[in-house]
């Protein structure tokens, strides 16, 4: 099956259009100060991702892979990152089994988008490219949750689903 059959049948079957997915990759793709239409290769693989019926950290790897062009794991002593004003744990195995636990909740049907993007971010898995592959991620839970709104696209969900988070 081609790629624009795939995506036709994705799409419909989690009522999202093409549109919207584009929307949200430029929208992803902006957040990181990219300012383009995303590439069919980034549609490509955002469509792969949103196919897979679970997450492994395999898969995660590949979508950094290519969005972040062979970005690592930070799996090893001295792959260190600082964001902002926030330090990840150091570069270790304690990495992919953070990326692990991680995904386990996210494929957990009681996992929370909002709770494992912020863990994600917080883990900072990969030298980089955790931006774009923590909203694609976000983006599978929603639509595996069937709670994603086409109208409102990455940044307004999360900031209501932070909201709301922080009424609890």
């Amino acid at each position: 099956m081609g790629f624009h059959s795939r995506l036709r049948r994705l799409l419909r079957m989690q009522k999202v259009s093409t549109t919207d997915l584009v929307r949200f990759i430029t929208e992803s793709n902006a957040i990181e100060s990219i300012c383009r239409e995303p590439t069919e290769g980034e549609l490509e693989t955002h469509l792969w991702l949103l196919e897979r019926e679970q997450l492994e950290a395999e898969d995660i790897r590949s979508i950094v892979w290519y969005i972040a062009g062979g970005a690592p794991m930070r799996t090893k002593r001295g792959m260190d990152v600082e964001v902002g004003s926030h330090f990840p744990i150091p570069g270790s195995s304690m990495v992919l089994v953070g990326l692990m636990e991680i995904l386990a909740q996210a494929n957990s049907e009681h996992g929370d988008p909002y709770l494992v993007h912020h863990a994600y971010e917080t883990l900072h898995p990969f030298m980089d490219g955790n931006g774009r592959s923590g909203r694609a991620i976000w983006l599978w839970m929603m639509l595996k949750r069937e709670i994603y709104v086409p109208e409102y696209l990455f940044l307004r969900n999360w900031y209501y689903q932070s909201l709301e988070f922080n009424q609890r």
